[in-house]
């Protein structure tokens, strides 16, 4: 993942090597992903980065790997990895970006939240949002596409945005930053460009 080149998006964002992750990082990207430990021996993780909000920070990481279709075949898929961490101990909330590679849904093929999270006791302090704002930038750095509202709106029960997500993008669009659209036969919000 390169720094982004809207460096006023993201100014305070650096590439890191996975030694400069806190252990508390690095095991909370673990436990989003089902991957193993370390990740700096992963061949699948890279590009480490870290982005100082002042009293905490996000890291964040590429991960690619193939997965298993509908049809039974494997495709490619890409995830941005995000730690929201209050000091080098407590992780504050995890976010996913996912990006697949589908040659039979080109239209799916954008980057979507593929799950996000804020521990309960650090909700309502504005972090889910920075989030989905860090997510975009760096969706817009590593495959030069906006960030999309979840793909699976009308398809897996379990994966339908909550309330609170649902609260977030409609903010987002009252702003002027991000905006409904359809992709295939789904509603879904998107980041303007």
């Amino acid at each position: 993942m390169e720094v982004p080149s809207r460096a006023d998006q993201l100014p305070n964002l650096r590439p890191i090597t996975f030694d400069d992750m806190p252990p508390a990082a690095v095991a909370a990207i673990a436990e989003a992903m089902p991957m193993q430990l370390p990740l700096s021996a992963n061949a699948a993780c890279s590009d480490p980065v870290e982005f100082d909000h002042g009293p905490d920070k996000t890291y964040a990481l590429r991960y690619e790997a193939m997965v298993g279709d509908d049809e039974g075949g494997q495709h490619p898929e890409t995830e941005l990895v995000l730690v929201d961490m209050q000091d080098d101990a407590t992780p504050l909330g995890v976010g996913i970006v996912t990006r697949e590679q589908v040659p039979a849904a080109p239209e799916d093929t954008v980057p979507y939240v593929g799950w996000t999270q804020t521990r309960p006791d650090a909700r309502g302090k504005g972090l889910g949002l920075r989030r989905l704002r860090i997510m975009n930038e760096l969706s817009l750095s590593a495959f030069g596409q906006p960030l999309h509202s979840s793909l699976y709106v009308n398809a897996i029960p379990e994966f339908q945005p909550t309330p609170e997500a649902q609260r977030l993008w409609a903010r987002l669009v009252a702003e002027g930053v991000a905006e409904p659209v359809a992709i295939g036969d789904k509603n879904v919000f998107r980041f303007r460009v």
